[in-house]
């Protein structure tokens, strides 16, 4: 029961956080867009990563994982951009954050792809 605790926390944990950073503006602008660009690209992964590697209630075999957590090192995607633009909230930051991370997945997915297949 408490298993899926040490799985859910961890990513609340890092949308708390970064919802609060923004809120308490504790990060100017350049630096948003760049900590949004890790967490995206390396953190959100490293979690999934051990969650699917370590939890005993996944069982997910380690092929499915594999898939998963490339999905999840994959850039913003433009989907970001639109909703910024649509609702007129961060557009500057939400373009640069799609720009970011796709420059950054380069080697934030070689480096997934090279951990995951050893």
């Amino acid at each position: 029961m408490f298993d899926i605790f040490n799985v859910i926390v961890p990513v609340f944990a890092i949308i708390g956080v970064g919802y609060m950073a923004v809120r308490l503006r504790l990060f100017p602008s350049e630096g948003t867009k760049s900590l949004v660009a890790f967490v995206n690209n390396f953190a959100t992964p490293c979690l999934l990563c051990q969650a699917m590697l370590t939890s005993d209630f996944l069982h997910v075999p380690i092929e499915f994982a594999r898939y998963g957590i490339l999905l999840a090192a994959m850039p913003a995607g433009i989907n970001v951009y639109v909703f910024a633009t649509y609702y007129d909230r961060a557009v500057n930051v939400a373009a640069n954050v799609v720009l970011i991370s796709t420059v950054a997945s380069i080697a934030t997915i070689t480096f997934w792809l090279y951990v995951l297949g050893h």
